[in-house]
C-alpha cells in the first residue's frame, strides 16, 4: 500500500506539477511523500522531502506546514541517532502547531517529545 501511495504522489514532486499547486498543497505533497518513503525505509528521499516542505512552509509562512515538515525531520533524525537534533525539530513541530492552535498536532509532538526523551534516558 505504501509503494502504491508513493507511485501515486511522487509524480507530483516534479516541478511542472508542484507550478500547478497551492503552496499549502506543495508542501503537503513533499511532507506526505516524505512519510511515506521513511515508513518505507528510504531515509535520504524523506529528508529531502522534508527539507523541500519546510522551504515552501518558510516562504509562505505556513506554520502548519512547518509544524509538519519539522516532525518529519524529526523522525528521520530519530532514525538515523540524531538524537538531539531529533528533539529540538520535534520542539520547533510544537511550537507551529502551537502558532496555529492545532490541538491533535500539539498533542502528537508532545507525545513524540516523550518518547524522543526517554529513548535519551531523560526522565
Amino acid at each position: 500500500m505504501l509503494t502504491e501511495g508513493r507511485f501515486w504522489l511522487d509524480p507530483t514532486l516534479e516541478p511542472s506539477w508542484q507550478a500547478r499547486l497551492s503552496p499549502e498543497l506543495q508542501a503537503k505533497s513533499q511532507f506526505m511523500s516524505g512519510w511515506l518513503a521513511l515508513e518505507q525505509g528510504d531515509v535520504e528521499h524523506a529528508e529531502r522531502s522534508g527539507e523541500g516542505a519546510l522551504t515552501i512552509a518558510r516562504e509562505h509562512n505556513d506554520d502548519s506546514g512547518m509544524g509538519f515538515a519539522y516532525r518529519l525531520l524529526s523522525f528521520v533524525d530519530s532514525r538515523v541517532d540524531r538524537n538531539p537534533r531529533a528533539m529540538e525539530r520535534m520542539e520547533a513541530s510544537l511550537i507551529h502547531h502551537r502558532k496555529v492552535n492545532d490541538a491533535d498536532s500539539i498533542a502528537g509532538a508532545l507525545n513524540n517529545l516523550a518518547i524522543l526523551a526517554l529513548d535519551a534516558g531523560e526522565y
